[in-house]
């Protein structure tokens, strides 16, 4: 089995050779705003992506009306949960797009629905694994919250194996039932 190291390395390769299209962006949101769990949720925690994840933006401004949208703010080794403002981003994290620091803080108990990234996925069990960037920010904030947890990734993403860890959480596989 290949390291976390060597699994997030592989990844960047085919990253680059992976042409982000409006279509391939489509198939991944499809399932996921046709779910049940997605139909039941009124607070969705969404993440803001970075290269090479699954485009966000579009998603959140077509339900931010709709729903509670919260994303990530990096305080130190955790993140904390705000509600989407347009209005108040900064560049924080790794000049990712967040809340300014200001931003009004939201209970993880309040997610309704959390939809996450990562660098790797593996389909095990009939459970989702996910292999994140090593920071361990979501394997700390998932067991906060009791509510669907989807990994958000596009196919080239997905692998046959990966290393677990005892902390590592297991996510939903998204199902249109789900």
């Amino acid at each position: 089995m290949l390291s976390k190291k060597e699994i997030r390395a592989e990844m960047k390769r085919r990253e680059s050779a992976f042409v982000i299209s409006d279509a391939e962006v489509a198939k991944v949101w499809a399932p996921v705003e046709a779910g049940r769990a997605f139909a039941a949720a009124r607070t969705v925690l969404v993440y803001m992506d970075i290269p090479g994840e699954v485009p966000t933006l579009d998603f959140i401004e077509r339900w931010r009306g709709a729903k509670r949208i919260l994303i990530p703010l990096v305080v130190g080794e955790e993140l904390e949960l705000c509600e989407y403002d347009p209005s108040h981003l900064v560049e924080g994290y790794r000049g990712i797009m967040e809340p300014a620091s200001d931003a009004r803080r939201v209970p993880a108990s309040e997610v309704d629905l959390a939809l996450v990234p990562g660098v790797a996925f593996c389909i095990r069990d009939g459970r989702l694994w996910r292999l994140g960037r090593g920071k361990g920010f979501y394997d700390r904030l998932l067991p906060r919250m009791d509510c669907p947890k989807f990994g958000i990734y596009f196919p080239f993403r997905l692998v046959d194996e990966l290393p677990l860890d005892p902390w590592d959480q297991p996510l939903q596989i998204i199902t249109q039932n789900g």
